[in-house]
């Protein structure tokens, strides 16, 4: 019986397309019927992408999956925005996301956002307290750090091509500069006033400022040079290849640094996040921390909800060794720890100071006895000489008579 290839050739898709889905961390969001979705303030159909400042080479990231998911669940009002805002301070928030780098946060937050979603369709959704519209909420909030990191790139990307081209700039005018200081130097030779102008140009400084008016200064050198009317200069020039065209490209390379040094004045180009970015970054992280804490007390009654763990962008403030940041169970951990520790502290001292005063009074003991045995070693030599010279007077005694 032939086999139908049409189905074969389907189900080989999908089985392929939920590999993939397996291996980025991300399961694929069931398709909606309700109308448009919604993503914090951006549109659900446009398919964002953020590009991979801080993440792996050539990685993006499609925030169209937060729309997606957002069509599912209720809208967010704005009494309903006002008090999950006022949950935590704008100050923590800022300290929370100065602490992770939004790139990877970002990441993880749209893997893990795919797993709420999975989970609170389960029949065991009701075991979780974790309610639709704190999801809700979870989601506006990633789409808002979605648009804020993707301004971030794009501004860092500017700054830093104005910079790339201000140090190209540079390194031109620097090996210009160089090449025609020392050309017109030993054109100068030891003719005392063409030695002197040579000498009295500005030196190529370390900023870019600084080289392009020691540059316009030698070009100036240059031009001044070729309108004098004498033999004796004329001649040295031409024989050094010095021409009015070098005074030129001196002067317009002077003049094409400077261009490149206001461009990138005032820019700067950060390896950090900005902190607009962390405020929002922060918000992500504490709903994170909030999710992540009610998973894992609906974990403690179900086996089969699914465990949100964090990864390495996010694991030194939403790990069980986050110190304060960590969740619920990790500090009753630590502070069972902690409690043991100091128990087992106080027994260690009570020990050892058992141990110390036994110690003590064993060497005090010790120490008693062991003088009274050298006192007592000493008589007995004391009376053993005397014991002696006594015989030994009886001896020369009985010699004598």
């Amino acid at each position: 019986m032939a086999r139908s290839t049409g189905s074969k050739s389907k189900g080989s898709t999908s089985g392929k397309g939920a590999a993939a889905g397996r291996r980025g961390g991300v399961s694929p969001a069931p398709r909606s019927s309700r109308g448009k979705a919604r993503a914090g303030s951006g549109k659900a159909g446009k398919r964002a992408t953020v590009g991979a400042a801080g993440g792996d080479a050539g990685e993006t990231l499609d925030m169209s999956l937060v729309g997606r998911l957002a069509a599912r669940w209720p809208r967010v009002t704005e009494a309903q925005r006002r008090a999950f805002e006022s949950h935590y301070s704008d100050a923590s928030c800022d300290r929370m996301g100065g602490r992770t780098k939004a790139y990877l946060v970002v990441r993880e937050a749209l893997s893990w956002a795919a797993i709420i979603d999975r989970e609170l369709q389960k029949p065991y959704a009701g075991l979780i307290r974790y309610n639709p519209l704190r999801f809700a909420w979870y989601l506006e909030c990633l789409g808002r750090l979605g648009e804020a990191l993707e301004v971030q790139i794009s501004t860092q990307g500017d700054a830093g091509s104005a910079r790339r081209l201000q140090l190209r700039t540079l390194a031109e005018a620097r090996l210009l500069d160089e090449e025609l200081r020392k050309t017109i130097r030993e054109a100068a030779g030891e003719i005392p006033g063409l030695r002197d102008e040579v000498e009295k140009l500005p030196p190529a400084g370390d900023t870019p400022d600084e080289v392009a008016q020691a540059l316009g200064a030698v070009g100036a050198c240059i031009a001044a040079w070729h309108e004098r009317n004498d033999e004796v200069l004329g001649t040295l020039l031409v024989s050094y290849n010095l021409s009015v065209e070098d005074a030129t490209k001196a002067r317009e390379a002077a003049e094409r640094l400077t261009r490149a040094s206001e461009d990138t004045r005032g820019e700067r180009v950060e390896s950090r996040d900005t902190p607009m970015v962390n405020r929002v970054e922060g918000r992500v992280l504490f709903e994170m921390r909030t999710a992540k804490r009610a998973f894992d007390l609906a974990k403690r009654k179900d086996k089969l909800v699914a465990r949100l763990v964090p990864g390495r962008g996010t694991r030194n403030v939403l790990g069980r060794r986050a110190g304060g940041e960590g969740d619920d169970e990790g500090e009753g951990t630590e502070g069972a720890g902690g409690a043991k520790g100091t128990a087992g502290t106080a027994q260690a001292a009570g020990t050892a100071q058992a141990v110390g005063t036994a110690q003590a009074a064993g060497t005090a003991q010790a120490a008693e006895k062991r003088p009274a045995r050298r006192g007592e070693g000493g008589r007995a030599k004391a009376q053993g000489a005397k014991a002696g010279t006594a015989r030994g007077g009886a001896g020369k005694t009985r010699r004598r008579s």
